[in-house]
């Protein structure tokens, strides 16, 4: 599994844009397994809080499968 962190600028129900610590953005869908539902997304995002992202690649889609995100600092 890979990890991406910045602070998290979009939230559509359970997919999400991360804007990169380094620059650019990533598309994301919350997997099944994390242990984060889509209104700790809107918090984060609403607080601008940064946080690391565990994913891997989902076969077939632009964006990864995130399988945990933690609030780090930056």
């Amino acid at each position: 599994m890979a990890t991406a962190s910045g602070v998290i600028t979009v939230v559509q129900e359970s997919r999400f844009q991360l804007a990169l610590d380094g620059g650019g953005t990533r598309l994301f869908v919350l997997s099944r397994h994390a242990p984060v539902d889509p209104d700790q997304l809107l918090a984060a995002r609403n607080a601008r809080t940064h946080v690391a992202v565990t994913f891997r690649p989902a076969a077939g889609l632009i964006a990864g499968e995130a399988r945990a995100i933690a609030e780090t600092s930056f």
